[in-house]
Formats: C-alpha cells, structure tokens, sequence
C-alpha cells in the first residue's frame, strides 16, 4: 500500500521512513529520489506504508482490505477473505495508525473503543453490529495516539444477524468504525461475498 505526502519544511527522509515504518531507500526507490537532501518542502511523494504494523503478528496479509484517511488516522479495515462458505466465520481487523508528526487526542463516552457492521448490499440495514447486546463501563476517558502509533481490533461474525438468524447468500458491506468523539460516524467499508 502506497501513501501520498506532500513534504513539509524542516522534514527528512529519515524521519519520515521513521514515521511510515519504512526505510530512506524504499522512498528513495519508490520515488526515484538520487540525493536524499535534495528534497525541497511542498514535493508531494511516494511512501510505502505497511498494511499491518510491524508489531501486530500476521502469518500472511489481509486478502480482502479497504484504506481510509481521516483525520490524521490511517484506517485499514480488512477480512481474511473475500469469499465466504456460508456459516463460514467471518474475521475482521480495524488498524488504525496516527500517520502524523504530532500527538492526536481521542476522547471516548464509554470503555467502547471500536464498532464493527455488516450490511446486506451497499446501502442496506444494518443486519449485525458488534457492540449490540454488550454492556460497557460509562467512563469517559481521553486516550492519545502517538506518531506512528497504531491500535489492532478484532472481531469474528459468524453470518448471523444480531436476532440470530443466518442471513444467507448475496454480498455484504463490512464496516469499521473508531467509536472517539471525534470519529463517530466515520466508517472504513469493503465487500464480501457469501456463497
């Protein structure tokens, strides 16, 4: 996966290799930069971001993944496949990563950090959301993310709806969403397929 960055005086190729967990030569390579301190603020680049942070274990990458920006935050949202067997569980991965150079502050209404959703098409209801039937401490609590910073949630659907019926064949959108204040509503979408 590749992120767009238009430098910013005072940056290096070091600290941005640092910051996007890659080294000076692949954005080197990517962007076929000769002389590294050659680089003058407003070049828009290339960098090669990792799916999945280097500190999350993972035997092989995701097979069906979606990227978002928002607010500073790289979001990728991903299954461990794009076909599905039905009653086949269905593995989900929220990471979201600060991809900024400074600290960004999350406030959270309760213990609830993350939500997941499975919709029947595109715009469809929602037919299971992970946060439905779950109780969670009414502590509000300020939670900051540092540069480079990222946080891995989890969730399996076992291709029932929150009122236990199977929902059967046909395509669905899986969405992820950080549940912040500052990040309410603002979802991570792809699709799988159920056969």
């Amino acid at each position: 996966m590749f992120f767009t960055h238009e430098i910013q005086t005072g940056e290096t190729l070091e600290n941005l290799a640092q910051r996007f967990d890659t080294t000076v030569e692949e954005i080197m390579n990517y962007n076929e930069i000769r002389n590294p301190t050659r680089i003058s603020a407003r070049t828009v680049i290339i960098i090669p971001v990792p799916i999945v942070p280097p500190t999350v274990p993972s035997p092989r990458p995701p097979a069906n993944f979606s990227v978002r920006v928002i607010r500073g935050l790289l979001y990728v949202l991903s299954t461990d496949r794009m076909l599905y067997r039905r009653s086949q569980p269905v593995r989900m991965t929220l990471v979201k990563t600060n991809i900024t150079d400074h600290p960004i502050a999350l406030r959270y209404p309760t213990s609830q950090r993350f939500d997941f959703y499975v919709r029947r098409g595109t715009a469809g209801r929602v037919l299971w959301q992970w946060s439905a039937d779950r109780v969670f401490a009414q502590v509000v609590e300020r939670l900051v993310l540092q540069p480079g910073q990222s946080q891995v949630f989890r969730a399996n659907w076992d291709q029932r709806t929150n009122e236990g019926e199977f929902v059967g064949t046909g395509v669905f959108t899986v969405q992820g969403e950080n549940v912040a204040d500052e990040l309410m509503s603002q979802r991570v979408s792809l699709r799988i397929r159920i056969v």
